[in-house]
């Protein structure tokens, strides 16, 4: 039960949702919160979900006070916050721990820890309306509190529910209206399944049990003499992939992380460059042109970045767990050619060069411009289940074990390995097959 789960480092990692919990809840009169984590680090003020760090409730274990958890809220009618705390030596250091926190404005609020209940008189008749989104595991980025250990699960009810001991909350007849289980293993997002779709971004976090499932890059790549027809100006490139190394220095031509480039048309490049964290989608048209992500791509995270060309457009998109949380464009190009036994490069260029310094989980290259609804799909299951319509390329890493031969699983032609590349397969969790 709690082998899974999502670790914050105390310094700066948090989750954001991208909203404030009060556009689906309302006005909060009656409210019922339950976590489960792992403390791993005795810290001032851990906090496990915050709303709005001073004016809206937030619940936090306080390991140097009372080794104990509150719930914190602010009356929006004359401004007092009061803390109310968990049943003392609740024992909530160094060990798997669970709480339930509910409350009732104007009658009680009840905590649970680890099988203790503490009952208080709630006084507050109003909460104050928040300013910011919900946070989970820390508030804003540089905000003093943040959350040490893993957070296995986070669920939000708009009702105070007469429920004790840790909860199978898919079992409870009243749904939450925010449900993180965090079971998704990889990516920056983590899913609401309370079906409101308040998908948690998470920054600088990492997945407890995580599986790499790809082929690890550092010197080098792979060649498929693939033979693809392809019109560089009606297309997508998929790629997913996580670059362990960014911002790298040196010039472009020598830092660049190369996750996927055809040639001998020396289009359609996903990469990144040295330079920033962007991902970048590159296309000649007799000029080089491309369109770069507006965000940050985070070292060691596993996303999936899509280039498409639909005509005159130039599109980037970068995905997570089903949710497309970035695109940008440039509709400034122009004819871009049709080619005909075209290569594909992985993790390099046809000399080895440009090497990316991380890791590719799957390659995929469609005839046709894939719409968002297919790239949150692809995002979702991964290399998994691809659409098929228009595939041309399949280049899946997973499914493989030490010593297995990489193919197109489309064209069934073999992978050769070009410059001098040091990769090894991770060990997979399933075989898969067309």
């Amino acid at each position: 039960m709690w082998n899974k789960g999502v670790y914050f480092n105390g310094i700066n990692a948090y989750g954001e949702l991208p909203c404030k919990l009060t556009d689906i809840v309302g006005d909060w009169s009656e409210a019922t919160i339950y976590a489960r984590w792992t403390l791993l680090g005795a810290y001032y003020r851990d906090p496990i979900v915050v709303h709005n760090w001073y004016d809206f409730w937030r619940l936090v274990v306080d390991v140097k006070v009372n080794d104990t958890v509150y719930l914190a809220m602010k009356d929006a009618n004359t401004g007092d916050i009061t803390w109310y705390w968990g049943p003392e030596d609740a024992n909530v250091v160094s060990r798997d721990s669970y709480c339930i926190a509910r409350y009732r404005l104007g009658d009680k609020v009840v905590i649970e820890v680890n099988g203790k209940i503490r009952e208080h008189t709630c006084n507050i008749t109003a909460i104050t309306e928040p300013r910011l989104n919900c946070h989970i595991g820390g508030a804003v980025e540089g905000a003093k509190f943040k959350f040490h250990g893993i957070i296995h699960e986070v669920a939000i009810w708009n009702k105070f529910l007469d429920v004790t001991g840790e909860v199978n909350v898919a079992e409870i007849e009243e749904k939450p209206v925010v449900w993180f289980p965090f079971t998704e293993n990889m990516g920056v997002i983590a899913k609401d399944y309370s079906g409101n779709n308040n998908h948690a971004r998470l920054y600088n976090c990492k997945w407890v049990s995580r599986a790499r499932r790809g082929m690890y890059f550092d010197n080098g790549g792979i060649k498929f003499n693939s033979g693809l027809n392809i019109d560089c100006n009606y297309c997508s490139v998929v790629a997913v992939f996580a670059i362990e190394t960014l911002n790298k220095g040196g010039t472009n031509l020598a830092g660049r992380n190369t996750i996927v480039k055809i040639l001998p048309a020396n289009k359609l490049d996903l990469l990144n460059y040295p330079t920033d964290k962007k991902l970048t989608f590159l296309n000649y048209d007799g000029a080089w042109k491309g369109v770069s992500s507006n965000i940050d791509l985070e070292a060691g995270q596993i996303y999936t970045g899509v280039g498409i060309m639909n005509g005159n457009e130039e599109h980037i998109y970068v995905a997570s767990n089903g949710v497309v949380i970035d695109h940008n464009y440039r509709d400034d190009l122009g004819d871009c050619g049709e080619y005909t036994d075209i290569s594909v490069f992985v993790g390099s260029n046809d000399t080895g060069k440009f090497a990316l310094h991380g890791e590719i989980l799957a390659i995929m290259i469609y005839d046709r411009p894939i719409s968002e609804s297919e790239i949150k799909q692809i995002s979702d299951l991964g290399w998994f289940d691809p659409p098929r319509d228009g595939l041309i390329s399949w280049i899946l890493f997973d499914g493989l074990k030490e010593g297995d031969v990489v193919r197109d699983k489309i064209t069934g032609v073999e992978g050769v390995p070009i410059g001098t590349p040091k990769f090894a397969i991770r060990k997979p969790e399933r075989t898969l097959t067309l």
